[in-house]
Formats: C-alpha cells, structure tokens, sequence
C-alpha cells in the first residue's frame, strides 16, 4: 500500500506533495489523528528518516503532529532550499526547455 516513492526522502521531492498522499492513506486506513504522530515515521526515507530520528523522535512527547511536520518541511525545505529552486526556475530559458524536447529520451 505505501511505496517507497510515496515516502519523503529530503532529496528532489516535495514535502506537502508526500504529506498529501500520507495523509489521504491515513484516512482510508481510518488512522485517528492522535495516532499520526507515531504513524509519521512511515512516511519518511532515506535524509528524512535519518533526521527524525536524529533530532525528533525524542520530543514526539512535547510536539504537536503539525509541529513536527513543520520541522520537518522547514530543515528539508527552508530558506536555502527556496533559494536553490528559484535560482533553478531563474535559470530556464527557451532554448534550454527545446533542447531538452530534442534529446532521445524524449522523443517518441
């Protein structure tokens, strides 16, 4: 039912996004909110699964579930992120988006 790439990893993807599909199959699993937190670490991998239980499997206790979303989201994808991925849409041009439509693997 969950996936190796359904879970955040901290690398190339989208926190909300992997959030998202946690939390819809939280639902049809009927998992009570209470229960979320300690349902969290599935849905992690790789960086993300190393930083949680690094730095917040031992304030589970003292957090709130959105609390330790948003630590997660904010180490991943705070600031320099932010920058990193405008500095990547900064840096498209049209002739870099036709030469990548040109390239074999895109090609039918």
């Amino acid at each position: 039912m969950y996936t190796e790439d359904n879970k955040y990893s901290g690398e190339d993807d989208n926190f909300d996004f992997k959030f998202t599909i946690f939390y819809d199959l939280c639902s049809r699993a009927d998992v009570p909110q209470e229960a979320k937190v300690k349902a969290y670490p599935t849905m992690l991998r790789g960086l993300a699964l190393d930083h949680y239980y690094t730095n917040l499997k031992n304030v589970t206790m003292t957090l709130s579930f959105n609390q330790i979303c948003d630590a997660t989201r904010h180490y991943f994808e705070g600031p320099e992120y932010r920058r990193g991925i405008l500095g990547q849409w900064n840096s498209i041009t049209l002739r870099s988006v036709m030469s990548k439509a040109r390239t074999p693997a895109n090609q039918p």
